[in-house]
């Protein structure tokens, strides 16, 4: 990079969500010049919105609803970062539970589903007996299923600031201004820079961003959830419902409300199908079904909401789910999407070999930021959807 108002860098990252700060962590790794712009804050939108879960495919091979054989070695990619042995330094985040279950309710047949869940898992499943069921799923009837499989669930904005704090010096905060690019100069208020390659990881952002910058368009799509939240719960729960189905009807995660209690985090076929209900609707469903799915769990504090979730991803049809992660080139612009967070290492393993491409040899980082670029505001973490809600139902 170059003093004064311009700055000359190998990659500008723009949007710092999960795939975005994982990117800039290995870029920088090999030497690349590498520097982050965020138009708010961290993580928001989908990446603070996920549920955290590493998933290891299980889900995905006992849905059917995508074939993502790649994910079998996430699990392994992520447990190195957050062990800070391989891949970026991920100790400071925090595991909300190694592990996950998998849920049949007695009134849906539990034996058979779970049996057939069980022969298409590609990962290894345990049963768990029942005297070892946590309370949520121990209610007054007889029958369910439980199995549990070895995937972690992360708390999003640890992992995010884990990330962020790594690179401080080059993550920044984008002007309130239009973002332009002309002779390969990025601009935006004060900002000039001049980068060798663009890589854009900004989720619902990469519809607008081509245009904006002059680059072709690239094929987009989204498909809405409406997650439901849940206050006053006095046990976590970590679980995949399943029904007659081996779809599941909801998958849960837990996050503590720093007083004792939790907040479930409820997506799967809930959201889904809620995303074309009115709130109110989605809620009268939910307050139902999730005290019949989980008869052991105590809903007598509960507070209810719902929380709209806009996934942005590659493709032109809906109805057809990405089964990787996605990369469109345009000249020396990159767009990328992880599709699931789980795949951030797996995205940026291919972003970095076309950035490879792209920019050739490496110079090495600089010790110090040019101050047209160091002066502009370091993006906060976002808030996850259970801090956002001002009044719960």
């Amino acid at each position: 990079m170059v003093s004064g108002a311009e700055t000359d860098c190998d990659v500008a990252v723009l949007g710092g969500g999960i795939a975005g700060l994982w990117i800039l962590d290995r870029l920088r790794a090999q030497g690349f010049r590498a520097v982050l712009l965020e138009r708010s804050a961290l993580g928001d939108g989908q990446t603070i919105a996920a549920q955290g879960i590493v998933h290891s495919g299980l889900k995905y091979h006992v849905s059917r609803d995508l074939t993502l054989d790649v994910l079998a070695a996430m699990p392994a990619r992520w447990q190195a970062a957050l062990a800070g042995r391989d891949g970026p330094d991920l100790r400071a985040a925090r595991v909300l539970s190694s592990k996950f279950h998998f849920w049949v309710p007695p009134r849906f047949g539990a034996e058979l589903v779970a049996r057939a869940a069980r022969e298409v898992a590609r990962s290894d499943t345990g049963v768990v007996p029942r005297s070892d069921w946590p309370a949520p799923f121990c209610g007054p009837q007889t029958g369910g299923a439980l199995s549990i499989v070895s995937e972690s669930v992360l708390d999003v904005a640890s992992v995010l600031g884990a990330l962020a704090e790594r690179h401080r010096d080059v993550v920044r905060l984008l002007p309130a201004a239009p973002l332009t690019m002309q002779d390969n100069r990025l601009a935006c208020g004060p900002l000039s820079l001049r980068p060798r390659c663009i890589v854009m990881t900004a989720g619902a952002g990469n519809e607008r961003l081509p245009a904006a910058l002059g680059v072709p368009a690239v094929p987009c799509q989204r498909r809405p959830l409406q997650q439901v939240v849940v206050s006053g719960m006095r046990e976590p729960v970590y679980a995949h419902c399943l029904g007659v189905s081996v779809k599941p009807l909801a998958t849960v995660t837990s996050h503590p409300d720093g007083a004792g209690g939790w907040f479930w985090y409820v997506g799967g076929g809930l959201a889904e199908t809620g995303a074309g209900m009115a709130p109110e609707r989605l809620l009268r469903t939910a307050r139902e079904d999730l005290p019949a799915w989980f008869p052991g769990a105590d809903f007598s504090q509960a507070g209810w909401v719902s929380f709209p979730v806009d996934r942005a991803e590659f493709g032109g049809d809906p109805g057809t789910r990405p089964g990787d992660v996605q990369v469109e080139q345009r000249e020396n612009v990159l767009v990328a999407w992880p599709t699931k967070l789980a795949l951030a290492p797996r995205l940026a393993d291919v972003v970095i070999e076309r950035v490879a491409g792209i920019v050739g040899a490496v110079a090495g980082r600089p010790a110090a930021l040019p101050d047209a670029f160091a002066a502009l505001a370091e993006p906060e973490i976002a808030l996850p959807p259970w801090r956002r809600i001002a009044a719960w139902s």
